[in-house]
């Protein structure tokens, strides 16, 4: 695979205080799909061509309430079968699901970004670890926007009434040929 096909990544403190796990799932995003580049590299010719943009969020649940629901109810919530996660059919599926919140589509085109998760556990909390990388940081804002109630439609992302987020970063991510570019001797 020629250097110009992957993507590096920064490190901060915030990735140093992610668990293991966390950052092993981060870091699968190469090895495993760097074939699948669409709407996640920014195209060449734009500024940061063959870079991404990234999202960082933690996120802290309230398991307690959400597995006090129904399975039925619990489904609804995300918009997928809990044993095979099956995804609902459109006129079953509640338009505050997860799932429905999430997938954006303009002109047709599914706005794509490649997301991963690790559930975190400790004493006092649970949640999880999340990490999403798009050729546009605008559709992370898109995503966000229908998740919180900000969207033009006025509904919510049902999945928001059992966690919040309590961090969460944007970066940039350039391409190996720029990072390398950038420390080479002039």
């Amino acid at each position: 695979m020629a250097s110009s096909d992957r993507l590096a990544y920064l490190t901060c403190r915030e990735a140093h205080a992610m668990t293991p796990e966390a950052r092993r799932t981060a870091a699968t995003f190469l090895a495993e799909h760097a074939a699948r580049r669409h709407g996640v590299r920014i195209p060449d010719g734009e500024a940061g061509a063959n870079g991404s943009y990234a999202m960082t969020q933690r996120w802290i649940h309230d398991l307690d309430r959400f597995h006090a629901l129904p399975v039925a109810e619990q489904e609804k919530v995300f918009g997928r079968s809990k044993p095979d996660s099956i995804e609902m059919d459109d006129n079953t599926k509640p338009a505050s699901a997860h799932i429905a919140r999430v997938v954006i589509e303009e002109s047709g085109e599914e706005l794509e970004i490649y997301r991963r998760s690790t559930p975190y556990f400790g004493i006092a909390e649970r949640g999880l670890h999340f990490v999403a990388f798009s050729a546009e940081r605008r559709r992370f804002d898109l995503m966000l926007a229908r998740m919180f109630g900000a969207s033009d439609d006025g509904g919510h992302d049902h999945l928001t009434d059992f966690t919040r987020p309590v961090t969460g970063s944007f970066w940039f991510v350039p391409s190996l040929d720029d990072l390398l570019a950038a420390v080479r001797p002039r």
